[in-house]
């Protein structure tokens, strides 16, 4: 699952690997400068909803959440939380493991934009 998809691009790569790939996006304005190659390219096993993560909570179920954010933390983790049972914020295991190529004020902020 990854919530919060913008373009896609991470799920396609997700979709290399997993059995199942859905990606939550509330905004579908980010997918259409790319929808017409998504349409051609978009393996059969990765789904693209368009619309906000809790008008799916209850209906699809994954075993891994993700998300990438630089802001909005906590609504996003609470959102990733309902679909799986495990969950990575991706920028915040990025600035983890490498924290001195990250800003540190932008760092810092995202947890409280």
């Amino acid at each position: 699952m990854e919530i919060g998809g913008g373009i896609g691009l991470l799920a396609l790569h997700m979709g290399m690997y997993a059995e199942r790939v859905y990606c939550i996006e509330a905004n579908p304005i980010w997918s259409s400068s790319f929808i017409a190659s998504l349409l051609v390219n978009k393996p059969k096993h990765v789904s693209y909803l368009f619309g906000s993560a809790d008008e799916f909570a209850g209906q699809i179920k994954g075993d891994v959440a993700l998300f990438c954010t630089h802001s909005g933390l906590d609504s996003m983790k609470d959102a990733a939380a309902m679909f799986a049972p495990i969950v990575f914020d991706v920028y915040g295991e990025l600035i983890a493991s490498n924290p001195g190529a990250f800003n540190k004020t932008a760092a810092r902020l995202r947890k409280i934009a």
